[in-house]
Formats: C-alpha cells, structure tokens, sequence
C-alpha cells in the first residue's frame, strides 16, 4: 500500500482490535468480517461493559480495516455499509 506508516500508538488500537475480534473468531481472516459479525462484536463489547462511546470507538476502527481491505481488493463490496454507529458527546 503507498500509505504512510501507522505510528505505534494506532498500531496497538488495531492490535487491540483484532484481539477483541479473536474472542468470537479465534482465526479471523477478512472475509470472517460480515455484517452479522459486526452485530455480535457490537453485543460481545456491550456485554464486556464497554461505554457506547469505546463500542463506537471500536466499530469505527473495523470499519476502517474493512474499507482499506475493499479499496485494496481483498474484498469485493463492503459488508458492513448498513451498520449505523453512534456518536454521543
């Protein structure tokens, strides 16, 4: 990818990521990432006791693995389009 490298602080975040993804799918692979996933991940963090605002914090971040994932061709379309994420301030 022609990107500029992640800092280290963003590379821990999706290290995190995929170690909370890794709960409900012990091997992922991008195409695991669907959007029936994206509502059990979504119930798996609510479930953890997380704050609406990490649960809006962490759906962002999959979603933008997902779209850099179709804009590289890893995947054809972006299963998680419908999946609305809260904003609260």
């Amino acid at each position: 990818c022609n990107q500029h490298p992640l800092g280290w602080q963003r590379i821990k975040h999706y290290q995190v990521l995929r170690s909370n993804i890794q709960q409900l799918l012990p091997a992922p692979r991008i195409k695991d990432i669907t959007y029936s996933f994206a509502l059990r991940f979504q119930q798996m963090l609510r479930q953890e006791g997380n704050n609406e605002n990490t649960i809006s914090r962490k759906m962002r971040q999959l979603k933008a693995v997902v779209h850099h994932a179709q804009k590289n061709g890893l995947i054809p379309k972006d299963p998680l389009i419908n999946i609305k994420i809260k904003t609260i301030s």
